[in-house]
């Protein structure tokens, strides 16, 4: 009997034991887990204050003068001298001054002058030819010529706070305030970009209501066309391109 008892308290020990070694091991959840539900961020969706950059709307301060600052349309220089009135907005804005329509008379002169003096010719530059000479005239190196742009690429350089220059065709612009059918050959100063919109926001020098005037994102991509320096010179094939101004 005795021998019996002792058997069945050692076969209720090893069952006791047993159990425990195989019973799952239960982990109580950490206190920050407590009331946390799972989430899934959705890819390629970035939260409203982590949109790119170049989706926010940006507004350069920058001087406007309009080409002609005496309204001497008729003279040759002046009626020409959208090159001239943008790169002398541009310089100002580096330099953070502002700027009369008198000096604008005056420094369109000198600066037609030293193109003249220097390249032969100072009725319409070229984009890449304008670069040159604001490193020679206004001894400015932080510039930059770009071929084959987008207007996302524009868009991107006024993200960095830069200013950007661009020819165009003037006539694809629409613009009701040019002498119609307006200048084929013209150089736009733009300072800004509307998300709401999608307009761009330039100086434009070749009117009088050019200060913050501004065209559609589609217009100014449509427009965009470099050309040759010289009076007139012929456009062979359409390219895209900018002037970019850093501080």
């Amino acid at each position: 009997m005795f021998v019996l008892v002792i058997l069945g308290v050692a076969l209720w020990l090893f069952l006791v034991r047993q159990k425990t070694v195989n019973a799952p091991v239960i982990i109580p959840p950490r206190q920050s887990d407590i009331g946390v539900s799972p989430t899934t961020v959705p890819e390629n969706k970035l939260p409203e204050n982590k949109k790119p950059i170049t989706e926010q709307n940006v507004l350069l301060d920058v001087p406007f003068i309009v080409q002609a600052p005496r309204h001497n349309w008729k003279d040759p220089v002046y009626q020409n001298a959208c090159e001239e009135a943008v790169v002398l907005m541009a310089m100002r804005w580096v330099q953070g001054k502002p700027l009369s329509s008198e000096e604008a008379f005056v420094e369109i002169q000198k600066i037609s002058d030293f193109s003249k003096a220097h390249y032969g010719f100072y009725l319409d530059q070229s984009a890449e030819d304008l670069t040159k000479l604001m490193r020679d005239y206004f001894q400015y190196s932080n510039v930059r010529y770009q071929a084959k742009i987008e207007t996302a690429d524009i868009k991107n350089e006024l993200s960095k706070g830069n200013l950007v220059l661009v020819p165009v065709n003037g006539q694809k612009l629409g613009n009701p305030y040019f002498t119609q059918p307006g200048p084929t050959e013209h150089m736009l100063l733009i300072k800004g970009y509307d998300v709401k919109t999608d307009e761009f926001i330039t100086n434009d020098p070749g009117i009088g209501k050019g200060n913050g005037y501004r065209y559609k994102e589609s217009v100014i991509n449509g427009a965009l066309q470099e050309y040759p320096s010289g009076y007139r010179g012929k456009i062979i094939e359409i390219k895209k391109v900018m002037i970019v101004v850093m501080k």
